[in-house]
Parts: structure tokens; C-alpha cells; sequence
């Protein structure tokens, strides 16, 4: 029977990955959603000395290839595995804000390290200690968009230390957003580099694409008047 699930499983997630080769986005829907979560965001966002304005770009992109058809199969995918198994057993991008468990896992890492967030680390801690049940309860935040507008708030205002500290000099919004779809954890030169890439949301050999970094730049001058 495991096997069966095991192979089933494995069967929905080519089928699913063969249908959003060539994926269509969305930007009203980005826009309208954006919109309605700002009031919610800039609360979050006050206790990390942020607002909307620098957290929402960075996500416009990938709010607007949301497929709430995806985001329930690939959810429970994650719950099927990633308990059990972590990260090598699935790695799925999930919610609105497209955030992958071992995202949270690498940010969670910076948090509890960082003395950047001294003041928020005790929100981020887990009931219990054992792993598989961090995972479960991590799972539960991931399908929470008030715990992912945190994560994002988070991440957001690590890369605006980051900015500072390596002295990057292509405008801040780019950068953040390049990272958040590139990997924060890489290098600022690399994640500059990357910036500059057409490769949103169908990979770098795929049609259609846009610059991430580009998407969220424009819609923050769109929306708010500035970069």
C-alpha cells in the first residue's frame, strides 16, 4: 500500500508539474489581493521598523501565479511527506506568498541567530521539540497567511541589513525581491546577478517570462509612488 501511494503520488505531481510548465499569471488578481492584506501586513510589519510599501513588492510576483488547485494538492503533499521525511521527501511552494518549508527552515535559522530579531525571536519558537512535530506545526504556519506575512516581514527586513552591510548598489526592492525568488542564502554578488535574469515564473529556458526583481520594483512605484 505505501508503494502504491508512494507511486500515486509521484503520478499527480508530473501530471501537475507537465500542466504549469508554462505557467500564466495573474497580475489583477496580485494587484487586488495585495491590496486587501495591506492593512494586515503593515501591522505585522511595524515591529520590524518596515511597512506594506517595502514588504508587499517583494511577493506582488508571486501572488500573481497563485492556483488554488495546486496550492491544495501540493499542501497535502507536503503533509504526506515533509513530516516524515523533511525536506528531501518534499519541498513544495505553497500560499500566496509561493514560500517553500525549507525557506522557513533557513529563516527560522536566521532569526535564532540574528540579534536583528532579539525582539521577535519568542513568536517564532515551537511548542514541542521533537521534529516531527516542529514540521507539522511549521506546515500549520505555512498554510497561514498571517504567519507568512511574519516570515515574510522577517526575511524582508534581513535582506535590508544585508543591503546595507554588502553595500549593494542596485536599488533595494530589486535586490530583496531577487533574493526572495533566488535564495537568500546565496551570495549578494550572485543574488545581483540574478536580478538581471528573464526568468519568472517558467525558469530560465522557459517563454514568457519576466525579471522578478523588475515585477516588484514596478508595481512598488505603481502602487505607492517611490521605490
Amino acid at each position: 500500500m505505501k508503494t502504491f501511494n508512494y507511486l500515486l503520488f509521484t503520478c499527480m505531481i508530473f501530471l501537475f508539474s507537465f500542466q504549469n510548465s508554462s505557467e500564466q499569471l495573474d497580475f489583477e488578481f496580485a494587484d487586488k489581493y495585495c491590496t486587501s492584506i495591506e492593512q494586515q501586513v503593515n501591522t505585522i510589519a511595524k515591529s520590524y521598523n518596515l511597512s506594506a510599501s517595502d514588504v508587499l513588492p517583494v511577493v506582488y510576483p508571486e501572488c500573481s501565479r497563485f492556483n488554488s488547485l495546486s496550492n491544495a494538492f501540493e499542501s497535502d503533499v507536503l503533509y504526506y511527506y515533509y513530516i516524515q521525511q523533511g525536506t528531501e521527501g518534499a519541498d513544495f511552494s505553497v500560499g500566496y506568498f509561493q514560500m517553500k518549508p525549507s525557506f522557513m527552515e533557513a529563516l527560522e535559522a536566521e532569526i535564532e541567530s540574528n540579534g536583528l530579531f532579539k525582539e521577535q525571536r519568542p513568536r517564532f519558537a515551537y511548542q514541542s521539540g521533537k521534529m516531527e512535530e516542529i514540521r507539522n506545526e511549521r506546515l500549520d504556519r505555512l498554510q497561514s497567511p498571517a504567519w507568512q506575512m511574519e516570515y515574510l516581514c522577517a526575511f524582508t527586513a534581513l535582506m535590508h541589513e544585508r543591503y546595507v552591510q554588502d553595500s549593494v548598489s542596485i536599488p533595494r526592492t530589486e535586490y530583496v525581491a531577487a533574493a526572495y525568488n533566488y535564495g537568500f542564502f546565496k551570495p549578494s554578488s550572485e543574488i545581483v546577478s540574478w536580478s538581471e535574469v528573464k526568468a519568472f515564473p517558467n525558469g530560465r529556458n522557459g517563454s514568457q517570462n519576466y525579471v522578478y526583481g523588475e515585477l516588484a520594483s514596478t508595481y512598488k512605484v505603481t502602487r505607492y509612488g517611490h521605490e
